[in-house]
């Protein structure tokens, strides 16, 4: 990553989600997955129904403990009708400032503890 801002200068690390691990027995990598997230300084994070797997209250957990730019622009408490994460963030890159966002299915399970 040092490497390519020395090269480019502006550069952005994102991920558009689907970070947690595929299998049930490996819930504790999704805290090490998003510790790396932010060392690496990412600036956002999508959401996706993988990081749902273990409901939105696990996720929330994790996104809490580790300051992770999580985003999703469709992603609302159903109760509340209001938004869980960011909807998006403004990072400025090099010279110029940049949005993130990130929507997902509406069809999306949230999962126990939601």
């Amino acid at each position: 990553m040092d490497s390519l801002k020395a090269a480019y200068g502006q550069v952005a690390v994102v991920d558009n989600g689907g970070f947690f691990p595929e299998s049930d027995n490996q819930q504790d990598a999704a805290w090490f997955l998003a510790d790396a997230m932010k060392m690496l300084g990412t600036v956002a994070v999508g959401t996706s129904e993988r990081e749902l797997r273990w409901g939105l209250g696990y996720l929330k957990a994790v996104v809490s403990s580790k300051n992770l730019p999580l985003v999703s622009a469709n992603l609302v408490d159903p109760a509340t009708r209001k938004p869980i994460f960011k909807p998006y963030v403004i990072e400025k890159v090099g010279r110029v400032k940049v949005g993130f966002f990130s929507v997902m299915s509406d069809k999306v399970d949230l999962g126990s503890g939601a």
